[in-house]
């Protein structure tokens, strides 16, 4: 296995952005943008190029996005980033949407999800990563604990994040049993109290019934991180009239710059949390 090598895998979606810039005087028309570009584990890759660290992506795209128009959907390539080696499978079938709603007047976004194809990637032995992290492992049905397993006794970091802030018993069931095996988890508090039915804070971190080596919950003010028994929390005040849009991605994104050049968890947490600190957080 290559030295550093990373792999970012799972669901990806189309997402279609709408973007409230004003309030509202009435429940007519308002004004505002609507973008499609690729979300889920592409934002991840577009943060991680951005800064320049090389990966490789695998996804199921599919309906409408296809082998001839996906250079259209991929995002633009900056100055100084580095290109992706993309591993993408293409379907005939739908795949995931989410539609966004985006309201920067009040700093908050909310979604409304379908699921297609794209969900329906299978995870395979991947022996030439040193690290991988699984976007969306909640709603990823066919990446199997034992596959997981699997990797992990071939020596590959695996970190994960979720997506489901309501999730089925079924679900939660699923999710509980892969996120248990894993080397690091990382959460909204919204995805923490879907799957726990619990508010995090440190008490309730450090005291989860269940096996969870590595934690990182991030919040409205702030982030809590868990390594082994240790849980340290960093709390700030949010500032207003700001997009939050994918912060979550580029807290992964800013957490593997750190941990590739051989950063312990927490100080790539909070390196990553200082990091987006300009962007959503006062001093």
């Amino acid at each position: 296995m290559g030295k550093n090598n990373l792999l970012i895998s799972g669901n990806s979606f189309l997402d279609v952005i709408v973007t409230d810039k004003a309030e509202r005087r009435s429940s007519l028309n308002s004004r505002g943008d609507i973008n499609f570009t690729l979300g889920g584990i592409f934002n991840i890759s577009h943060e991680l190029s951005k800064i320049g660290v090389s990966h490789q992506v695998k996804a199921i795209l599919g309906h409408p996005i296809n082998g001839t128009n996906v250079l259209k959907f991929l995002p633009n390539k900056e100055s100084g980033s580095v290109d992706p080696h993309y591993n993408l499978t293409f379907s005939a079938a739908d795949m995931c949407y989410a539609v966004i709603n985006e309201r920067t007047y009040q700093s908050t976004r909310s979604s409304i999800v379908k699921n297609g194809v794209s969900r329906e990637l299978e995870l395979a032995l991947e022996l030439d990563f040193s690290h991988h992290h699984i976007s969306y492992i909640d709603n990823l049905p066919n990446y199997s604990s034992q596959m997981i397993e699997n990797n992990l006794l071939s020596g590959q970091f695996i970190s994960v994040d979720l997506c489901l802030n309501d999730p089925t018993e079924e679900e939660k069931i699923e999710t509980l049993k892969k996120i248990t095996l894993v080397s690091l988890v990382i959460m909204s508090e919204s995805e923490f109290i879907g799957l726990f039915g619990l508010s995090s804070s440190r008490e309730v971190v450090k005291n989860l019934p269940l096996k969870l080596d590595n934690l990182i919950v991030h919040k409205e003010d702030g982030i809590i991180i868990k390594e082994g028994s240790k849980v340290e929390v960093l709390n700030c005040n949010r500032r207003g009239n700001i997009s939050v849009l994918g912060l979550g991605d580029k807290f992964v994104s800013y957490f593997y710059v750190c941990y590739l050049a051989n950063f312990d968890i927490v100080l790539s947490a909070k390196s990553a949390f200082w990091e987006i600190q300009n962007e959503v957080w006062s001093e």
